[in-house]
């Protein structure tokens, strides 16, 4: 189960960190993000927000990811 997931940034990395398991989170140079790719997970996270069933484990799970590729499209300067 994932209990929290932030992304930090930093001028030339993003670092997504979940508390699942043993995982610790990566660190990811910007040149290596595809800003079509940011905005298509994107999209698919704002979808899987709408859809979920509010205040369930899913829901949380899909606004996490929200988050997170809003963070990777604001350091790549893209409008999220």
């Amino acid at each position: 189960m994932r209990v929290c997931l932030q992304a930090l940034l930093s001028e030339q990395f993003v670092f997504a960190a979940s508390m699942e398991s043993s995982e610790i989170g990566e660190a990811v140079p910007l040149d290596d993000l595809d800003p079509k790719i940011v905005e298509a997970q994107l999209a698919e996270a704002r979808a899987a927000v709408a859809s979920a069933p509010a205040e369930t484990i899913e829901a949380a799970e899909a606004q996490a990811q929200v988050e997170v590729n809003q963070a990777m499209a604001q350091a790549l300067g893209l409008s999220a």
